[in-house]
Formats: structure tokens, sequence, C-alpha cells
């Protein structure tokens, strides 16, 4: 899925020129959960436009409060109370939803499509989501907001990353969280996946062999005949940590080899699958306390 054309196509729904977007591919196909940061300094010019009318919902959480807005569902004005930090919105994506925002705003967009709510609950061992129940605009959700920040903080501390790893854990989050706070399924069932000590072996040592490369919990999960959300939970109850924290390790210890060698930094940050310099030494300062050339100082023999 093209991510810049997603971009470019939110940002112009809510008169923007850019919006920081990222796509979550974690389940078994083409439909993905859309994560978007909506900002903007000044007020909306005109009404946003009306989204594809889709069997999908579309989640805003406000990081900001909002006290002049408007919206209209089905062509029909709905009143907007004024909004809190950490309120939500939630659209069902088949009623045309639009807004006026008369102030600067400042909003995480969740997007997730009915199909990708099914299939993420039937792995979860939940009862097929038939419809989402739409609270008040502004409900509180402190879940959601804390999941948008963390988004948010991932990007702008690390910027753009070839995994999807970080993302993708993000996006089951949120699955667990709206199927339980807000979908119509009944009481969820005990979960009994388990990762083997040999499907693990098997899995971290092909996640090793691909350490340069883009990885995604899909792919991952393929590799073993696991379900995505099985695999993310499975692997973390096996290991302690999630599979994204887990990689970055290795890629570490990855990087810590190469440092006794001669290769360039540059060289280094390819090798274990980091975009680029600047995103090693981020990842490597903050886990080590210290830059990948300090650590080189001290340690190369």
């Amino acid at each position: 899925m093209d991510v810049s054309r997603i971009t470019e196509t939110v940002g112009q729904r809510f008169h923007r020129p850019r919006v920081p977007t990222v796509i979550a591919l974690a389940r078994p196909s083409r439909i993905p959960i859309v994560i978007s940061h909506v900002v903007s300094d000044v007020p909306m010019p005109e009404k946003t436009l009306p989204p594809p009318v889709e069997t999908a919902f579309a989640i805003h959480v406000h990081h900001r409060p909002l006290v002049s807005a408007e919206t209209w569902i089905d062509g029909k004005y709905a009143n907007m109370p004024p909004l809190g930090a950490g309120g939500i919105c939630l659209f069902d994506l088949r009623t045309s939803p639009v807004a006026l925002v008369r102030e600067p705003f400042a909003f995480s967009r969740f997007q997730i499509a009915r199909a990708t709510l099914d299939d993420l609950a039937y792995e979860h061992d939940l009862p097929r989501v038939r419809d989402l129940r739409v609270p008040e605009f502004g409900h509180r959700d402190p879940a959601i907001h804390h999941l948008a920040l963390a988004m948010i903080a991932r990007i702008e501390m690390f910027g753009d990353e070839v995994d999807t790893l970080f993302a993708d854990w993000i996006a089951l989050a949120f699955h667990a969280h709206v199927v339980r706070a807000y979908g119509d399924a009944a009481e969820q069932k005990p979960w009994r996946g388990a990762l083997t000590p040999q499907r693990l072996r098997h899995v971290s040592g092909w996640m090793v062999e691909r350490l340069a490369n883009p990885l995604s919990i899909l792919e991952i999960a393929a590799q073993i005949n696991m379900a995505p959300g099985h695999f993310a939970r499975a692997f973390r109850q096996a290991t302690g940590q999630s599979p994204h924290r887990w990689l970055m390790g290795r890629r570490i210890e990855r990087a810590k080899d190469l440092l006794r060698s001669d290769m360039s930094l540059a060289e280094i940050a390819l090798a274990c699958g980091f975009v680029d310099q600047s995103h090693l030494t981020r990842v490597f300062s903050r886990r080590e306390r210290l830059t990948p050339g300090a650590w080189r100082r001290l340690n190369r023999s």
C-alpha cells in the first residue's frame, strides 16, 4: 500500500499539506490499520472532505481541548460538545461524516476496516464483531490516547523506520481494546496459544538471519504458520519482550560486533537493518547510554 498516497489523501481531507501516517499490516489481508496524526495551528478554512464510503471505522483521539467544532453525519447536523484532551470521536465511515473545526487542533486518527475487526477478533478467540457501539463525542479513552502518544513519540524519536513491528504492536493493542470497550462481542474466551521452544528457535533464527531486512509481524508469524495476533502474544509470553523490542536488541548486538571492525557507521547501520547512521545512533544511544562511536573507542581491540 502506498503510504505517501494515503498521507496525501488524509491531508487533503483535513486541509493539511501533509499528515504523518503509518500503516500496520497486522493481519493476513490487504486491509491495514491506518494511524495518522493531524495537527493544525489555525482553524479549518471549510468543512472536511467526506471520506470514501466504506465498511470501516475512524476513531479520533484529541491531544488538546477542543471547544469550537461542528459535525455532520449522513448530511445531518450532529452536536459536537467541548472535547478534553484524551476525548475520542468514533465515526462509522458508511455515514459520510464531515466536520468543521473553528480553532487550532491536534488529534490522532485510527482507521480500521470492519473485516479487520472480525479477523483479528477471531485470532483472539472472540466472536465476530458485528458492530461497534459509538460512545458520545468526547468520551475519554486513556488507552487509545496513550497508544497514540506512544506512536507519536516513536515517530519523533526515530523518524521513518524500515520495520513496521512497532506500529503492528500498537495496532494490535488498539484492536484488542476497541473490541473489548466498544464491540458487541461476547466475553473473551481463554487464549490457549503457545510458542513451543522449537518454534521459538526457528522463528528467532529466521529473524536473526534477516536483521538487515525490513520485517513485519505478519511476515514473521507466517514462518511458523501462526496468526499475527497469536504470534505477538505468544512471543511476548515466551521471551518477556515484544517482537520489535527483541529484534532491536539483536540488531544492537550485531552492531557491537561490527563496531570492532573497520566498517563505517553508515555501513554498520545498513548491515543491521537501521534506516541510516542517524537511526542507528538514536537507538544505540538510548539502549547503551553511549553513542556507537564512543562505544567503539572503549571496546575496540
